[in-house]
């Protein structure tokens, strides 16, 4: 085993350190939360030095949450919070969409459901993929096949 002795003034390392942004009204000091005799009784130090690294694991978590708004909005999520967005929400089309038209579904998706099998759902839903307006939707009128009777082989 082999001691190394280091002489001052170089005996205590500096190291650069990362502190998450934290909204100006936030104070959620762990320090500050214990009881008061308890911060008295700290003689040594050790008690401030044990809650200041739990702070910073708490910092770090709580700059987690305040990032979670963003990745639900749909117009700030990632491209990859995107394409979970559009799977939470049932997405039935397998077409490959760019960012702008993924976020532009994401905030259409539930509206073309409430409107599924109507005529306006259907004309909405051509004007979004393919971008033409359409004037009328004609019922299909023609003969319909019948649960039992089989017309295969005739002409």
């Amino acid at each position: 085993m082999v001691t190394i002795d280091v002489l001052e003034p170089h005996d205590r390392p500096l190291f650069a350190g990362f502190r998450p942004a934290r909204p100006p009204s936030r104070r959620f000091d762990l320090r500050s939360m214990l009881p008061r005799h308890n911060r008295r009784g700290d003689a040594t130090g050790d008690l401030r030095r044990f809650i200041a690294c739990l702070q910073e694991a708490l910092d770090l978590v709580l700059a987690e949450a305040d990032r979670f708004a963003d990745v639900f909005d749909i117009e700030r999520a990632p491209e990859a919070f995107l394409d979970l967005i559009l799977q939470d929400l049932g997405n039935p089309f397998p077409f490959d969409l760019d960012v702008l038209a993924k976020r532009r579904l994401a905030s259409v998706l539930v509206e073309m459901y409430r409107q599924k099998g109507t005529g306006a759902g259907i004309e909405n839903a051509i004007r979004f993929f393919l971008g033409i307006d359409v004037t009328a939707i004609t019922p299909f009128t023609g003969t319909i096949l019948v649960l039992g009777e089989s017309e295969l082989g005739v002409d």
